[in-house]
């Protein structure tokens, strides 16, 4: 199994789960504008949609061509900064955790992260008062959010593990830390 460290541009360890979480607070910094629940969702729906885009690119071409996996790899990498970011803005702490191996197809997982993503909605809406989702649901328990945010996570896992992409995922974090500290977007205390 890989490493599930990355390092920074000084050569130093950080934890993938670590990154992520840094990851997630650099995209906020680069885009401070739009960092609302609202915003959040909306970021994390639209990384979903495009990671499904990649699925079905690759359960269609078998997963032959690089350029195939590498947007299959990116988007992976997006759905979990939309994952941490939210989570983080309801200050769930939530983990990446990738699996040996998943037996489930990638349309399978594809469905099972859709209705996760959903989940999420659901709470976002629900901490807005929006509809009659106190009614039907009591009040807000950021802990529910939390547990739906980590259910993408752990799917977004499984796909990777699926497509045996562990290797690739760490990598292009790996890259996309560096990037984001080489333009001042990730401060030292990020990652907590």
């Amino acid at each position: 199994m890989p490493s599930f460290a990355i390092t920074d541009v000084a050569g130093q360890p950080v934890d993938l789960t670590m990154a992520l979480r840094g990851l997630a607070e650099a995209f906020g910094r680069r885009f401070p504008e739009h960092n609302e629940p609202p915003h959040r969702l909306g970021r994390l729906c639209e990384e979903v949609g495009e990671l499904a885009e990649e699925i079905l690119r690759v359960a269609a071409d078998g997963g032959q061509r690089a350029r195939v996996r590498g947007n299959l790899v990116k988007e992976l990498r997006d759905v979990l900064r939309a994952a941490f970011a939210l989570a983080g803005h309801y200050h769930r702490d939530v983990r990446f955790r990738m699996p040996g191996n998943s037996e489930r197809q990638p349309l399978v997982l594809l469905a099972r992260l859709t209705a996760a993503t959903g989940d999420c909605a659901r709470w976002v809406h629900h901490h807005a008062g929006m509809g009659v989702k106190v009614e039907k649901h009591g009040a807000f328990r950021p802990e529910r959010l939390g547990a739906a945010a980590q259910l993408v996570i752990d799917l977004v896992a499984e796909v990777t593990a699926y497509f045996a992409l562990h290797e690739d995922l760490r990598v292009s974090v790996e890259e996309t830390y560096r990037r984001y500290q080489r333009g001042g977007y990730l401060l030292p205390e990020s990652p907590r």
